[in-house]
């Protein structure tokens, strides 16, 4: 059964608020991560990356888990980092340029709970990278960032976060694009008991973001003998409070194409349309634009969906693999071609048609957000989603809440 634990945990103290928390390498590249190492003593990219302050440090080796479990504890030893008692969290995110405020439970999940199928995923991971992350659970005795969790919360599940969030934050940090990240704690073990006890209640969760976080770090409280004892730090979400965005796929294609003829030989039905920006896709169930540089396509893909499809079937993300990348342009694996790249779906189109003017690429493919239904009917499916599927938000800064094992 799906099992809830409070959670034992450090946060930046005052004063250091703004200093410790970072994003990862999937969120800011790695030249501005190796410039805050370099500047910021405290910041916690140092934990993570200890690479960028010693270029012979190779990740995964013994010296790249030293030199990260004694950042770690320079933290601590120099009260940049402050315990707290064991608890529950309500972590928000607030992004002023859309009025969007993100919510969700921080808690314990039990490694249990993900063995016997409690915890959904729609992806695979892989044993190797699980490894390497159970080596640095070991080496540093904590997790620092939540992995992302989602289902449909009941009614007083939700008031119980809108009634927590009016209370003072225990930690508030404003990141690199304005966002507002705070922390709020339940630390009455009654109260807090009720909470967990709801989202037990749910019955099952499913995996947003973390996929390798989640297996590695429940192999490691198995390890342990932690199963039922501990759990796998997790931000859990009502899903109807997830933000989530596509990925654009971007092709760079050598040979000369007719692509209105090309999609019409492919039964293709399309439009001709003119898209300015990302709010005037107006898209419906199996359609998608394609922008070449001979203007803008409409694209109807769901007329040639199978009857006997899937989940994964469903999804234009693959409808657009079958019907047109595959079939006019011999792209099979979008995982290793390097004719195809992606971009998130939050990028303006001026930016990405930018890129066809300067011919960094050839053809664009804007797709609609996957709902998190279509990711949860995968998971039921026990199928996976296609490579960069979805861009779903909240994104979460490491360091900016750490579990003690």
């Amino acid at each position: 059964m799906l099992k809830s634990l409070p959670l034992r945990s450090l946060i930046a103290a005052a004063g250091f608020e703004n200093s410790v928390s970072t994003y990862g390498s999937g969120k800011l590249p790695d030249n501005e991560l190796r410039e805050l190492a370099i500047s910021n003593p405290n910041s916690f990219i140092r934990v993570v990356k200890p690479q960028f302050l010693d270029d012979t440090i190779l990740p995964g080796t013994s010296e790249f888990l030293e030199a990260s479990s004694s950042h770690l504890m320079t933290l601590i030893q120099n009260n940049v980092l402050q315990s707290l008692p064991n608890g529950v969290f309500l972590y928000s995110q607030f992004q002023p340029q859309t009025q969007q405020l993100l919510m969700g439970w921080v808690v314990g999940i039990t490694a249990d709970s993900y063995f016997t199928g409690y915890i959904k995923k729609h992806e695979n991971t892989l044993e190797g990278k699980e490894n390497r992350l159970v080596d640095h659970l070991e080496a540093l005795d904590s997790m620092a960032e939540p992995v992302l969790l989602a289902n449909k919360f009941n009614e007083e599940l939700i008031e119980l976060m809108s009634a927590k969030y009016s209370e003072n934050p225990l930690i508030s940090v404003t990141d690199n694009y304005g966002f507002i990240h705070q922390l709020r704690g339940e630390f009455d073990e009654v109260i807090y008991n009720h909470i967990l006890s709801l989202i037990d209640n749910i019955g099952s969760l499913y995996i947003a973001d973390g996929h390798h976080r989640f297996a590695a770090a429940s192999k490691y409280l198995k390890k342990h003998n932690w199963s039922f004892s501990k759990g796998v730090m997790s931000l859990v979400m009502n899903q109807e409070d997830l933000s989530i965005k596509s990925f654009y796929r971007l092709v760079k294609y050598s040979e000369p194409i007719d692509f209105e003829s090309e999609i019409s030989k492919l039964g293709i039905e399309y439009s001709k349309c003119e898209l300015s920006d990302t709010e005037n896709c107006n898209l419906n169930s199996g359609e998608i634009i394609a922008i070449t540089g001979k203007g803008d396509y409409k694209l109807n893909l769901s007329t040639h969906l199978s009857s006997q499809h899937n989940a994964v079937d469903e999804l234009e993300v693959t409808q657009l693999e079958n019907q047109i990348l595959g079939p006019l342009f011999k792209l099979y694996d979008s995982k290793t071609d390097g004719r195809i790249s992606f971009l998130r779906g939050d990028i303006p189109i001026y930016k990405i048609k930018e890129k066809l003017k300067k011919d960094e690429v050839d053809f664009v493919f804007v797709l609609p957000a996957n709902t998190f239904s279509q990711v949860m009917n995968v998971a039921d499916q026990q199928l996976t989603m296609p490579p960069k599927s979805t861009w779903i938000e909240p994104k979460l800064m490491t360091g900016f809440i750490i579990q003690q094992f």
